[in-house]
């Protein structure tokens, strides 16, 4: 009776101090590995997701400029992460304070005390070949566009003369670039992986790859 009680009491025995501490060990290496792939993943979806709400307004503001007969413009500050829109009207006019606001719905976000229109997800930082800053890409009634690039090429000109639009997160395990290429005059757009430098507006445009996937 009592050898029976001894397996009794040697089968309910607990772990001991350095199983658990083993345990604790191999859960935090595991977190350690973990949690940059988590990282990771939500900065990819951030990434993405700009891409996706750009092109989204550039679309509409195109299909507006149709629909209405009237050409409408949208303003990008990269500094802020804002995609604003806005009817030309004059079409010639430089003065941001002259246009009225397209037709889109406009979404108004506080972020760090202020309060800005359509910004793109927190961390995505853009950058561009286009020269106007802000960014300024006006649609006309037939759908087709308007602006310039920054080339390092004096003659001939640069192969791709497409405006590119660089997005990235600052500060992020991933290094991949996402990029919004737009035809110059035909207003077609197309959403990629860009590959190249990104020093300067001139390297983007010279040098810059904005790959369709």
């Amino acid at each position: 009776m009592h050898r029976l009680n001894v397996r009794k009491h040697s089968q309910n025995k607990g772990f001991s101090l350095i199983e658990i501490l083993i345990v604790v060990i191999i859960i935090g290496v595991l977190t350690a590995i973990a949690i940059p792939g988590f990282v990771g993943s939500f900065d990819r979806v951030k990434l993405n997701q700009a891409v996706v709400e750009v092109r989204g307004i550039l679309q509409e503001a195109q299909r507006q400029a149709i629909r209405k007969s009237q050409p409408c413009g949208v303003t990008i500050v990269p500094a802020t992460g804002e995609v604003k829109n806005y009817w030309f009207d004059p079409p010639t006019s430089t003065d941001l304070n002259d246009k009225k606001f397209c037709e889109i719905v406009s979404e108004v976000v506080e972020r760090n005390g202020h309060q800005l229109i359509n910004p793109i997800p927190d961390k995505v930082r853009m950058l561009t070949n286009m020269e106007n800053d802000p960014i300024q890409v006006v649609f006309g009634i037939l759908g087709t566009d308007e602006f310039s690039v920054a080339t390092g090429v004096a003659s001939p000109p640069p192969l791709d003369s497409s405006g590119k639009i660089i997005f990235y997160i600052s500060h992020s395990s991933i290094q991949e670039k996402k990029c919004l290429a737009i035809s110059n005059t035909l207003g077609l757009t197309r959403a990629g992986a860009y590959t190249g430098n990104v020093t300067n507006a001139e390297e983007i445009t010279d040098d810059g790859i904005c790959t369709a996937s």
